[in-house]
């Protein structure tokens, strides 16, 4: 009896070992990978790893990105695929930022997640995946949100700063904080419900359109004061009218605030096309890698989207002008060039930098030099009172581009700083125009 009470003994405690086994392995399954053991090689196998991002950079730029202090804070669906780029192409001190955790329907759009990470913290997840790849990352975590109490000291120290925040009072603390210490920021705007990658922009707040999240903080920013400075902060966004909107919520089900992961954080889904997260957080890296680099930061494109109909006005005001200074018949430049010459003047007015509006009533095209035929490098958008007084100098018939004198009666005085940056300006324009020409 004793001998079978033995054994029943002996195999439960043999079934419970097998089984804390099992659950172990599990376990350690549902753990994101650990750094890997470094080599003596190590330094070598990194050099050959980033031999491509040297290449395009330069040892120097490659040395400026390998020191550079980023943080990125956001790591859901952009901000994973910031830092994972960052990461591989050589920035060495990488902080993250989420107080999140990996969900399963996140997975449709994380960079580096996978199933058995749900449950985990973000940070935790990206920086294991991160130094399976890159060891030599020395990474900071912080699982927290990042409120107006603590922005400053999370930012502080940094020299560039990826936001990836989708909530808007956040994101309006994060933006005040990098102002007030002078840190540049690229921050991403609403990447959900958005479908066509050539809508992908990136520029100033003020230049973005057709997002709501954009809308919102313009407003928030005005509301409440808030100094955002256009200088350091850059954004990405599309253009793209949102195709979808947000999910209906039932509050008779989930009251809203029981709903959201925090209070007065959105309780109501956006649907979200993976792709466009991850285009968004690869353009965001890019941004931020080439002018870390300082060998090859680049100026963004500009981000306005002017139609056809806007341009076909703004050539037939051009051409009364020249029809009434020059003669019949009028010269003008064709719709799309001028469709041209407005984006690449991001729709402001040469001289007084007035921007055009939905309406465009107050704004024209001008041939600049009289002595040249209207041509694309030829053309300028100009407000309505300032072509007036660039076609009364053409009247004059002295063969020149309007001088400062032009200007004299004009409130604020045009230098002749102002009328060399219309020249740059014609210059980039003939650029454009002859890397379209092949």
């Amino acid at each position: 009896m004793r001998e079978a009470a033995a054994g029943f003994v002996v195999g439960v405690a043999a079934g419970a070992l097998a089984l804390y086994t099992v659950w172990v392995a599990a376990w350690e399954r549902r753990k994101p990978a650990t750094q890997p053991h470094r080599t003596t090689n190590d330094a070598s196998l990194l050099d050959e790893q980033l031999s491509r991002s040297a290449f395009f950079f330069g040892d120097e730029g490659q040395a400026n990105v390998a020191k550079a202090r980023v943080i990125i804070i956001g790591l859901g669906g952009v901000g994973s695929h910031a830092a994972h780029m960052l990461a591989r192409t050589g920035v060495s001190q990488l902080t993250l930022v989420d107080f999140d955790l990996v969900t399963l329907s996140s997975l449709n759009r994380h960079a580096l997640a996978v199933r058995a990470d749900v449950g985990l913290y973000k940070v935790d997840v990206m920086a294991a995946r991160i130094h399976a790849f890159n060891p030599h990352v020395n990474i900071t975590t912080h699982r927290e949100i990042l409120t107006a109490h603590n922005a400053r000291a999370l930012v502080q120290g940094h020299d560039f700063v990826v936001d990836c925040i989708d909530d808007l009072a956040t994101k309006t603390h994060l933006l005040e904080a990098c102002t007030a210490l002078n840190i540049p920021v690229i921050s991403s705007l609403g990447a959900g419900g958005k479908a066509d990658p050539t809508r992908l922009r990136i520029g100033t707040l003020a230049d973005s359109s057709q997002d709501p999240l954009a809308m919102r903080l313009r407003a928030r920013i005005a509301k409440f004061g808030a100094k955002v400075s256009p200088e350091l902060v850059m954004f990405v966004f599309s253009t793209e009218e949102p195709p979808v909107s947000l999910l209906p919520h039932d509050a008779s089900v989930v009251p809203p605030s029981e709903a959201g992961v925090l209070p007065d954080f959105r309780v109501r889904i956006m649907p979200v096309l993976g792709t466009m997260p991850a285009l968004f957080g690869v353009a965001m890296a890019s941004y931020a890698l080439t002018q870390l680099s300082a060998r090859r930061a680049f100026v963004p494109l500009p981000v306005v989207d002017v139609s056809r109909a806007m341009a076909h006005k703004l050539v037939q005001r051009m051409s009364v002008r020249e029809e009434a200074v020059f003669g019949a018949p009028p010269a003008r430049v064709s719709d799309i060039e001028a469709v041209q010459i407005i984006t690449l003047a991001r729709r402001k007015c040469a001289i007084t930098g007035s921007r055009v509006g939905a309406s465009h009533g107050n704004f024209e095209l001008a041939r600049w030099d009289p002595a040249r035929p209207v041509d694309m490098d030829n053309c300028v958008l100009l407000t309505a009172a300032a072509a007036e007084r660039v076609y009364k100098h053409h009247a004059l018939k002295t063969g020149l581009p309007p001088d400062v004198e032009a200007f004299a009666d004009v409130k604020e005085p045009v230098t002749q700083e102002i009328l060399a940056n219309v020249a740059a300006e014609m210059a980039r324009v003939r650029q454009v125009r002859d890397w379209m020409m092949g």
